[in-house]
């Protein structure tokens, strides 16, 4: 459902018709870099209380657009503003904190073996969801 191989549209279309509310993240229009607005794009769900999921590349994987994809659970930072975010990997019960200076990667230069990179967000597929309807 959320994945890059059916297309951002795709997605979207199959989680409304699941009477889902749905937010993409405009990949396309946004000004580069964008890893900073998308951060405040996903702090902002926060806030509103409303669930978000990101795609991260993972170390030894090898998809042009995301290895896995993760819930964002809260952040640290200003309100709106986040200097940090925390998500859960689903592979441990544990919360992960990203540094956001050093999170945001694109494929070739996230090499560090223990922990996922943030996909680069005009790569990826990036969703925001509210309650249903």
């Amino acid at each position: 459902l959320l994945g890059a191989e059916g297309g951002c549209c795709d997605s979207v279309a199959v989680a409304r018709r699941l009477r889902l509310n749905v937010t993409a993240w405009d990949h396309a229009s946004a000004l580069q870099p964008q890893a900073a607005a998308f951060a405040a794009w996903l702090a902002r769900s926060v806030d509103a209380g409303e669930p978000s999921v990101f795609g991260v590349y993972m170390a030894g994987e090898d998809n042009p657009h995301l290895d896995h994809i993760v819930p964002l659970v809260g952040y640290v930072g200003v309100l709106g503003r986040p200097a940090k975010l925390l998500y859960n990997d689903l592979h441990s019960n544990s919360t992960l904190v990203a540094d956001l200076a050093t999170f945001a990667k694109d494929r070739a230069r996230c090499r560090r073996p223990t922990l996922p990179c943030c996909s680069s967000p005009s790569a990826a597929v990036h969703r925001r969801v509210a309650p249903p309807l």
